[in-house]
């Protein structure tokens, strides 16, 4: 569990300090990665990892606690569920859910706010294609 819970603390940190520097569009989502990694790891702490990443999400969060806490913890749960079935330290795997992840996490926040244009539909899909990128970097640190 503490290799896990390094890993996703280190990225807590690095979004916590990166997200000083850059607006939301241009920070991959690093919550959602460190939390894949980790719960790819040990899948058995998937409910801890997701609680820790749902608190660190809600700590810079003022709308929506309760859909954002459900969001991670259904998300916690997917991926232990899959980890049962699949190999989830495969890059493929996790590429692919984080990229999902990502998308129905991002999605949704714009769909609950309102929010629809064609540049948020773009800025959203350079988050999510940022989100894929900085998983592929990460997990080769991992």
């Amino acid at each position: 569990m503490s290799g896990s819970l390094a890993i996703l603390s280190i990225c807590l940190v690095l979004h916590a300090v990166l997200v000083q520097w850059t607006g939301p569009w241009w920070l991959p989502n690093l919550t959602l990665i460190g939390m894949l990694l980790s719960i790819a790891r040990t899948p058995r702490w998937w409910l801890p990892l997701s609680l820790v990443a749902a608190l660190f999400t809600l700590s810079g969060s003022v709308r929506f606690p309760r859909i954002i806490l459900l969001a991670y913890v259904a998300l916690g749960w997917l991926l232990q569920w899959l980890a049962e079935r699949w190999d989830v330290s495969d890059a493929r795997v996790q590429e692919l859910v984080a990229v999902l992840a990502c998308a129905v996490l991002t999605g949704s926040a714009l769909w609950l706010d309102g929010l629809w244009s064609w540049s948020l539909a773009a800025a959203a899909a350079g988050h999510v294609a940022l989100t894929g990128l900085a998983l592929h970097v990460l997990r080769r640190v991992a």
